[in-house]
């Protein structure tokens, strides 16, 4: 039974190896055959709750918590963490990893979403929205940002920063149908 502790969530998959976040505040990283699993590595990586986990380019993967925090890790043996990113207030539930620029999106309940260079581990720009209470809450397309909050789904343009329109909950939203959306108001966060 050595996942008893395994939340629900998206594993990473390596070669070899695989990387799940638990209930608590560890990542545990396996090694796997086709007759055997082992735990190989278990980091503390968080004070808190891990919301998500995320693959990166460049041998890198990241996760975010309860505790504001958003780490980098190595996903090469030791599989050590690289740094910590900090601009959150409040507990930050959500990662998407935006691989055309190698910048690392982040939002959270404290309403900001912050756009972070994975080149120098700083940020680049800091918008205030609505809180992204969902795990996995944000994702690409084309050239739109989609984050989910809990009675919204916002869209920004990546160029301007600009929220460009909002569906309430009630509404019936086809996901092929949000990157062709932008009959409302347009609002710079900036």
């Amino acid at each position: 039974h050595i996942f008893t502790s395994i939340r629900l969530g998206n594993p990473i998959q390596l070669t070899n190896n695989f990387i799940v976040s638990s209930t608590d505040s560890i990542i545990e990283i396996f090694t796997y055959s086709k007759t055997k699993i082992e735990k190989i590595k278990r980091i503390d990586a968080h004070k808190k709750h891990i919301f998500t986990i995320i693959e990166l380019s460049n041998n890198r993967f990241s996760s975010c918590s309860i505790d504001a925090a958003i780490n980098i890790y190595s996903s090469n043996l030791p599989f050590n963490i690289i740094t910590t990113l900090k601009g959150h207030t409040s507990w930050v539930t959500s990662l998407f990893y935006y691989q055309k620029k190698d910048i690392l999106i982040s939002s959270g309940v404290d309403k900001r979403i912050i756009f972070w260079n994975m080149k120098t581990y700083q940020y680049e720009s800091i918008m205030f929205g609505e809180p992204c209470c969902c795990n996995n809450g944000l994702i690409i397309i084309e050239k739109e940002l989609i984050i989910c909050s809990i009675e919204k789904v916002y869209i920004y343009d990546l160029n301007t920063l600009c929220l460009v329109d909002w569906i309430r909950d009630d509404a019936i939203v086809n996901i092929s149908d949000l990157s062709s959306m932008n009959d409302g108001n347009i609002v710079c966060s900036g």
